[in-house]
């Protein structure tokens, strides 16, 4: 997930920047009430009922072990993780299908239809990259990994993403994943989901505006109070460690001061959730410039299943704009 995080969106006022599903027993049977499934219909379908490898893109969906969603929409990339061998068919499958096959630095990409079209006669071809809409496909095999993109300027974003040297471009998604993989330890992360922070705000503004203190100035002009310092992304992972279940909620900061108003602030809201088991533990991880604000509530052996159904709560609340402890205007 976090080589991603140059590719990840960090303005995305229509849902989701990105979005991390990995089931502890494997997708087969997960039920949608108990657990998230990617954004995409077609896959999540897919992943829950395969009982052989697909014939439509050589995948063995039964060894996918995790789902990362980046963006929203019809320009979303979808990465499928699986074991070792997972996508050995998919190049000779979509090439006896028919795909064109063009080079992208050193990784062979196979495509089929113009950037970001709709087939809609091949809406039924049981395709399962295909979004149940014929979806134009950019798809390429890396290591244990498969990247999905309707358009050749998605694709090459995520395979670009790739590189070491990328993830300078996003250092405020770096540092919230450097907080949340240093919080999880040798734990596993089950799900993560990311937001823009202009998602969370009252104010009709951008995270760039956030980023650049411009937000400042729109607040005033519009006669509006912060409730505590505006963040510029937001995001939220469940992982398991010893039995325990923790979800967890990172906010990144060049303040170490505004990081921690946030934890107060922030933490205080929370625990009037008739979900959280117990006050937050409240940690500021730091990582280059960014001072990472994490609360953490912990869910004790079999509860686990409460912190995914609190992460599905809080995403349905954002989602409507009512989420009202990560608010800050």
């Amino acid at each position: 997930m976090a080589r991603f995080a140059a590719a990840i969106p960090i303005e995305q006022n229509d849902g989701p920047s990105f979005l991390y599903v990995a089931p502890p027993l494997g997708f087969i049977g997960v039920r949608t009430i108990d657990f998230t499934l990617p954004q995409d219909i077609a896959i999540g379908r897919t992943l829950i009922s395969a009982k052989s490898i697909d014939p439509m893109t050589g995948i063995d969906f039964r060894r996918v072990y995790a789902v990362l969603s980046i963006g929203n929409g019809l320009n979303t990339t979808n990465v499928l993780f699986g074991q070792n061998g997972f996508a050995a068919d998919t190049a000779a499958t979509l090439a006896a299908r028919g795909f064109d096959s063009r080079d992208i630095g050193s990784i062979a990409v196979l495509a089929n239809g113009e950037d970001a079209s709709l087939d809609l006669s091949q809406a039924r071809n049981a395709d399962p990259l295909a979004a149940d809409m014929g979806r134009a496909q950019r798809v390429a095999v890396v290591e244990d990994m498969v990247l999905v993109n309707p358009s050749w300027a998605g694709i090459e974003t995520a395979l670009t993403a790739l590189s070491p040297k990328a993830a300078k471009a996003r250092p405020e998604w770096v540092a919230v994943f450097d907080a949340l993989n240093a919080l999880r330890g040798s734990g596993t992360t089950e799900a993560a989901i990311g937001w823009s922070g202009a998602v969370l705000s009252t104010l009709e503004t951008t995270s760039q505006a956030i980023l650049d203190g411009s937000i400042y100035q729109q607040a005033t002009d519009s006669g509006r109070k912060f409730v505590f310092p505006p963040f510029p992304i937001a995001a939220m992972g469940i992982d398991r460690l010893h039995g325990d279940t923790h979800l967890r909620i990172a906010l990144p900061y060049r303040d170490e001061r505004d990081a921690e108003f946030a934890l107060e602030h922030i933490g205080r809201y929370l625990i009037r959730f008739p979900q959280v088991p117990d006050v937050p533990r409240q940690q500021m991880i730091s990582s280059g410039d960014w001072h990472v604000a994490v609360l953490t509530l912990t869910f004790k052996g079999d509860e686990g299943g409460t912190a995914h159904a609190l992460l599905l709560s809080f995403t349905s609340a954002i989602l409507r704009r009512q989420f009202a402890p990560l608010e800050f205007l």
